[in-house]
């Protein structure tokens, strides 16, 4: 893992940004218990709508110094493995088109299947290998493999990695874990455009019109 990391030659910005979620959880409580959405769906999707209102400054990558847009609006999203053990990325496409509905049953059952068998067919393609490799060719994989998928666009099969992999945006949902507030560093072979790191949803004294 030590191997994927080098230090970041992009201007990335951190910031945070405290929403009031009162209306979203009395929306979420309006739902089935088996059936209610998370933050992190409801995050989804309005990350999904920010995309499709900035297709042509956000939704995409710098391309030897050219924008690129990516053709669809998707959003990755990071699903914990085995306590913590490891992460692996369920990209949710054409995420502006469906409804929060959509995304939290799509998403629901590739995170149940992802955890039962501690990763899918894909996440398992793309990181068994890797274990048998040293770290200096892990980092030149990363590197190569990421160049291919991310700058050229291509699919690289035997790793099963598709282009844009990591879509218009990555989220981590941190909340689950207890943490109120995280600054998630940046993964040099994802690259997405932004990161979003969803923070536990707390109680907390406010003050309204003054």
């Amino acid at each position: 893992m030590f191997a994927s990391w080098m230090p970041s030659s992009e201007p990335n910005v951190y910031f945070k940004h405290e929403v009031d979620c009162t209306n979203a959880i009395k929306y979420i409580e309006t739902f089935p218990k088996e059936e209610r959405p998370s933050i992190t769906h409801i995050v989804i999707k309005m990350a999904g709508e920010l995309l499709n209102a900035a297709r042509t400054t956000l939704n995409g990558k710098i391309i030897f110094g050219k924008f690129v847009p990516f053709d669809t609006v998707d959003v990755c999203c990071l699903v914990d493995i085995g306590g913590g053990e490891d992460l692996a990325a369920v990209l949710v496409e054409n995420c502006d088109k469906m409804k929060i509905t959509e995304i939290t049953s799509y998403l629901r059952n590739r995170a149940n299947n992802i955890k039962k068998n501690k990763g899918d067919k894909e996440h398992k393609q793309r990181t068994g290998p890797i274990k048998f490799f040293p770290a200096f060719l892990v980092k030149m994989l990363v590197d190569f493999t990421s160049f291919l998928s991310y700058n050229l666009g291509l699919n690289v099969k035997p790793l099963a990695i598709k282009k844009n992999q990591f879509g218009g945006c990555t989220i981590t949902s941190v909340g689950m874990l207890g943490f109120r507030e995280v600054f998630a560093p940046p993964v040099p072979f994802m690259r997405p455009p932004f990161l979003l790191a969803v923070g536990e949803v707390a109680q907390k004294p406010i003050v309204k019109d003054g």
